[in-house]
């Protein structure tokens, strides 16, 4: 059995649909398991063992995609009935199949596609 076969349709479409990365998911998840409350990007670096700038990009990326929102002291779970019985989903593969999740978003032809464009794409050098 191919290690990414393990994993439903419907994960699959939303990982591939939301997701770009395992960090992006595990922020994600701890977001979904923490709601209603907030978390800040740093509390969620720190449980990760993460670097805060990439959080930082991880939670923009949920928020821009309509899964997190900002609150008054860091960020939260957008709850809405689909996204939830997506994640119930998406968090039960993770927990049960946690490589052939992983191995689907590295191996996943449009995330390497589009991390390979995003490394040539031109900054300002004067923006962080």
């Amino acid at each position: 059995m191919a290690p990414t076969e393990g994993v439903p349709p419907d994960v699959r479409l939303f990982l591939d649909r939301c997701i770009d990365s395992v960090e992006q998911l595990e922020v994600l998840l701890m977001l979904w398991r923490g709601r209603p409350g907030e978390l800040t990007a740093s509390a969620i670096t720190r449980d990760l063992g993460s670097n805060l700038d990439s959080i930082r990009k991880r939670l923009q990326g949920l928020v821009t995609a309509g899964l997190a929102e900002t609150g008054t002291d860091g960020f939260r779970f957008h709850s809405d009935a689909t996204h939830d019985v997506v994640l119930e989903h998406v968090a039960h593969a993770y927990r049960e199949r946690r490589v052939s999740v992983i191995t689907y978003i590295i191996n996943s032809p449009d995330r390497t596609l589009r991390a390979f464009s995003d490394a040539f794409r031109l900054r300002d050098p004067r923006s962080p």
